[in-house]
């Protein structure tokens, strides 16, 4: 009887699990079917939002096409704009060119004395909107062109998808552009030559400010700097170099033998009474050459230092007739002062050694903090290539001419000092 029960239990197992794995299988089938309902339910919504998708990139590219489009004859109309100002400022550029490029060189601007400095200034400003605009790709710069659709592309074979009326404009926009630059140029020379009592800081400020607008205010100051600083170099070469002080020598021994030879003030024979013999006349003369050879080598040196110390206070208040024009000119319309732009800069390689020291002596070593921080610069770097002259003078040949070198101290020293004098009253006044 055990053993019946044990087989009916056994029996009842078997069943029910039968029973279950039946019910999981239709479990399994009903699933199915619904993820293959929801993955074309899902399929449907994605091929819905793609087409849609696609709709909403098609109208974004043409309405990104029109906008550069729009940008683009924006571009082309200011450009037109900006052309037609120049052409109706009533300036001659071709004479303004032919003219700054003879004044740069060396002759008188006179052709700008006649032009109002506000229409070159209005003509600067004009040449850089038009550069900046000819430069861009869209417009065929920087060997860039237009395509078809509108957009930009730097690549293409030359005058592929070019804007005809831009091309038309760009010859006469380069020409203009190389005449205001040559007419600046020849005003910041026509400043280097004649100095603060050639050209007035209005006419100075007028220049810097076509530099400003053309973009480069700060290469424009920094060259006529070292313009002023080669001027000043140069006083010092003619100065300071064995061949001149060995000169200055022999034209003050030749002027003194031949006061003595020809006889007057420095002839000693005329007041000796008669019957003297010829080596007392020999001594006498002797005496007198030497007299009037310290004579004119006194005035020799006098006349060379102060040609020297002339030439240097020249070049020193053009630099400070730059230096005060560009602390006090400003851009009327960006407010931006003209000595923070020149300031913001590199310093050039050649004032690299005066920059160091007086980077060594400012507080926090901070250049903004120095005070006339271009004319300190000049004066410096001037300072150490006279220096270095100097030096340089006195071990020429082992020192032959260190005492000739040497006699010159009290007439630079006394040119020197009156030569400061003289800068430091025009700085104050205001006249520099």
């Amino acid at each position: 009887g055990g053993g019946g029960f044990d087989d009916g239990a056994e029996g009842r197992g078997i069943h029910g699990d039968a029973y279950s794995l039946v019910s999981m299988r239709e479990r399994a089938d009903r699933l199915r079917r619904q993820g293959e309902m929801l993955e074309g339910v899902t399929k449907r919504v994605e091929s819905s939002l793609q087409r849609g998708l696609g709709r909403m990139e098609g109208a974004t590219s043409r309405l990104s096409r029109v906008l550069h489009l729009s940008a683009t004859l924006k571009m082309v109309m200011r450009l037109m704009f900006e052309a037609k100002k120049v052409s109706g400022s009533g300036v001659d550029f071709e004479a303004l060119s032919a003219v700054g490029t003879a004044a740069a060189s060396g002759g008188a601007l006179s052709y700008s004395v006649d032009m109002d400095l506000r229409d070159l200034t209005r003509a600067a400003a004009s040449v850089a909107v038009m550069e900046d605009l000819l430069s861009h790709p869209d417009l065929g710069g920087d060997g860039g062109f237009v395509d078809g659709s509108g957009s930009g592309s730097g690549s293409g074979s030359p005058g592929e998808g070019m804007i005809d009326v831009v091309e038309r404009l760009r010859p006469d926009a380069e020409s203009v552009a190389a005449a205001v630059r040559r007419a600046a140029a020849g005003l910041l020379a026509e400043q280097q030559r004649t100095g603060t009592h050639g050209m007035s800081p209005h006419r100075l400020g007028a220049t810097l400010q076509v530099y400003y607008h053309l973009g480069e205010l700060p290469q424009a100051a920094w060259d006529a700097v070292s313009a002023g600083l080669a001027s000043a170099e140069k006083a010092s070469a003619g100065f300071f170099n064995p061949a001149a002080v060995q000169r200055l020598v022999d034209q003050a021994r030749k002027e003194a033998e031949t006061a003595v030879r020809e006889g007057g003030e420095d002839d000693p024979n005329a007041r000796l009474p008669p019957g003297t013999d010829k080596r007392q006349k020999r001594k006498q003369s002797e005496l007198a050459y030497e007299r009037s050879l310290k004579k004119r080598l006194r005035e020799k040196r006098a006349e060379a230092a102060g040609k020297w110390a002339r030439g240097v206070a020249d070049a020193a208040l053009r630099v400070w007739t730059l230096q005060r024009v560009l602390a006090r000119k400003s851009d009327p319309v960006s407010r931006r002062n003209f000595l923070e732009s020149v300031r913001e800069a590199p310093v050039p390689d050649k004032f690299r050694p005066a920059e160091d020291l007086l980077l060594r002596r400012a507080p926090d070593r901070d250049p903004r903090k120095v005070k006339n921080f271009i004319f300190a610069l000049f004066w410096n770097q001037m300072c150490l290539a006279l220096g270095k002259r100097i030096q340089k003078l006195l071990r020429y040949n082992d020192g032959a001419i260190a005492g000739d070198v040497a006699a010159l101290y009290p007439s630079v020293r006394a040119a020197a000092l009156d030569m400061l004098g003289s800068v430091q009253d025009s700085m104050q006044a205001g006249l520099g």
